[in-house]
C-alpha cells in the first residue's frame, strides 16, 4: 500500500508542476498572506476570492496591521463574504499573535489550533505550506478526489468523516514536500475532479481511480441526506428623510447571529410595517439553517418614528458602513446609479 500510495502521490506533484495556476499566495511562504488566503477561500471561489485577498491585504498588510484594527473595518473589509464570524477570528487571531507570539505565527498545525478560529484543515495548510510540516489537508476538494479515488462511500458529513479522509490524505502524502502535494491535490480538485463535470481522460491518477474504473465518479462524494431549510419573512423599513439620508441601524456586537455588529435597515421578522408603507423589492438569502425573504417596504420619513438607534446616512457613507450580504444587494436595486456613480 505504501508503494502505490508513493507512485500515486508522484504522479500527482508531475502533473501539478505542469497545471498549477499561479497565484499571489502561492508565491510566499509568508504564513499571514497564507494564512488570509485559506480563510478567504473557505469563502469563496478563487475568481472572486482573488479580488478580497488583494483588497484585505493591502488594508491590512501584516498580522499587527490586522490586529491593531478595530472590529467595524475588518468587517467592513470583509463584506460581500459572508460568515462573519470568521472575519472576527482572524482579528482575534491576530491579536493573539501579536499578544502572545511577538507577532510570529506558531509552526505546527497543533499551535496553531490554538489560536481563535483556526481548525484543523486551516492549521494544516499554513503549518504545511509556510512551515513545510509533513501534514496532509482535507478540504471539500480534497474529499471529492479520495472519495472517487478509492471507491469511498463514507459520507462527508458524517461524524467519522474528517478522521476517515484524513488517514486516507496522510497515507498519499508519506514522505513527498508537504506543500507542494497539498496544493497538488486541492488543485486537482479544482481543475479536473470536479463536482459536476470531471475531466477524467485528464486526470493523472485515473488509470488507479475506483470511480472512474466504474464508470460512476457523479456517485461521488456521498453526502448524507438534510432536511429542508425552513424560510423566515423578514420585513426592512426603507426610510429617507428629506435629505435625502437613510435610516440605518446597528445591531449588537454581543449574543449571536451571523450578522451580529453589522448595519442593517430598521427591520422586524413579524411583519409589523404594513401601515402606510408599500413592497419596493423582496429578494431571499440562504443561510446555514434557514432562507431569509427579505421585503423591503417603504415608508415616509412623517409616518416613521425614529428608534434611538437610528442613526441617518447618505448613499454614500453607506460605503463606508458594513451591512449583510443581502442588504448590499437591496441597495444595489435601490440606488443605482447613486452608489455606482
Amino acid at each position: 500500500m505504501a508503494a502505490f500510495d508513493a507512485q500515486l502521490g508522484a504522479r500527482l506533484l508531475e502533473w501539478y508542476g505542469v497545471a498549477k495556476r499561479e497565484m499571489p499566495w502561492r508565491a510566499t511562504l509568508d504564513p499571514y498572506l497564507i494564512w488570509i488566503s485559506e480563510v478567504i477561500l473557505q469563502q469563496t471561489r478563487v475568481q472572486q476570492g482573488w479580488a478580497y485577498y488583494e483588497r484585505f491585504v493591502v488594508r491590512f498588510p501584516t498580522v499587527d496591521a490586522l490586529a491593531a484594527a478595530t472590529e467595524d473595518e475588518v468587517l467592513k473589509a470583509w463584506e460581500g463574504l459572508g460568515y462573519y464570524a470568521r472575519a472576527r477570528n482572524l482579528r482575534q487571531a491576530a491579536q493573539a499573535v501579536v499578544r502572545e507570539h511577538c507577532g510570529a505565527f506558531p509552526q505546527t498545525a497543533s499551535a496553531l489550533m490554538q489560536l481563535p478560529g483556526i481548525g484543523p484543515y486551516t492549521a494544516r495548510a499554513i503549518a504545511s505550506l509556510a512551515f513545510g510540516e509533513s501534514v496532509a489537508v482535507v478540504d471539500g476538494n480534497v474529499f471529492r478526489v479520495l472519495s472517487r479515488l478509492f471507491g469511498d462511500a463514507t459520507p462527508i458529513d458524517s461524524s467519522p468523516a474528517r478522521a476517515h479522509y484524513q488517514a486516507r490524505a496522510d497515507g498519499l502524502l508519506g514522505a513527498h514536500p508537504p506543500g507542494e502535494f497539498n496544493q497538488a491535490i486541492m488543485e486537482l480538485g479544482a481543475l479536473v475532479c470536479t463536482p459536476r463535470a470531471p475531466l477524467c481522460t485528464q486526470c493523472p491518477l485515473r488509470a488507479d481511480c475506483a470511480a472512474a474504473s466504474a464508470g460512476n465518479p457523479l456517485d461521488y462524494p456521498v453526502k448524507q441526506k438534510k432536511a429542508t431549510r425552513p424560510t423566515r419573512l423578514f420585513d426592512a423599513l426603507w426610510v429617507r428623510d428629506a435629505q435625502g439620508r437613510i435610516a440605518v441601524r446597528q445591531r449588537p456586537s454581543s449574543g449571536t447571529g451571523v450578522w451580529r455588529g453589522l448595519w442593517e435597515l430598521p427591520n422586524s421578522e413579524v411583519a409589523a410595517f404594513k401601515k402606510h408603507s408599500h413592497e419596493r423589492l423582496r429578494l431571499r438569502h440562504a443561510f446555514s439553517h434557514y432562507e431569509m425573504q427579505l421585503r423591503i417596504l417603504e415608508v415616509s420619513a412623517s409616518e416613521y418614528i425614529t428608534a434611538e438607534t437610528d442613526r441617518w446616512v447618505s448613499p454614500a457613507e453607506l460605503r463606508a458602513l458594513a451591512f449583510g450580504r443581502a442588504y448590499t444587494r437591496a441597495f444595489e436595486a435601490l440606488l443605482v446609479p447613486t452608489l455606482l456613480s
